[in-house]
């Protein structure tokens, strides 16, 4: 009986910690100074999110950029960049083509980078990975890791509208 009781006990405080791990708090945004748009800090973080900070920051990056793409209304200046005298040295009916082709490139690139995130999202699963050993799920998540934050680098000055 106390056998039984040990294995429901142990069951429950399994459950429960796996509960506790699948809603933890990411944190409040609180304003420091209410004059300035940069005086801010993030508080109330669950304390357990130090275990699974690499894959929240990937899901956080890949979800809000997916957010972002889907609700701005213009190319980012990266994109416009590379097609300056086309972009520039056009008027009317072309020029409203030319923005929407851009602004369909810029969403393509925007996806592209997010799935390279929700790629090293798959990678915290093992699942996706399950026939590497250590060493080589270390340097494919490394790898991984590197292209997304490179890739984030290159459009990071873009992604405000």
């Amino acid at each position: 009986m106390l056998r039984k009781f040990r294995n429901i006990s142990f069951g429950i405080k399994d459950w429960l910690s796996n509960y506790k791990l699948r809603h933890l708090s990411i944190g409040k945004v609180k304003q420091l100074d209410k004059t300035r748009d940069d005086k801010f800090e993030i508080v109330n973080i669950s304390w357990e999110v130090h275990c699974v900070m690499s894959l929240y920051l990937a899901v956080i990056i890949r979800d809000y950029l997916r957010f972002f793409i889907k609700n701005t209304q213009v190319p980012g200046e990266c994109v416009v960049k590379a097609h300056w005298e086309e972009y520039n040295n056009s008027y009317g009916d072309e020029f409203i083509r030319i923005n929407k082709d851009l602004k369909q490139e810029w969403t393509d690139i925007v996806n592209s980078i997010a799935d390279e995130f929700d790629e090293l999202v798959k990678v915290f699963t093992f699942e996706a990975y399950k026939d590497l050993s250590i060493p080589e799920w270390d340097e494919k998540m490394a790898e991984l890791a590197r292209k997304a934050f490179a890739d984030l680098g290159n459009i990071y000055n873009d992604l405000w509208w």
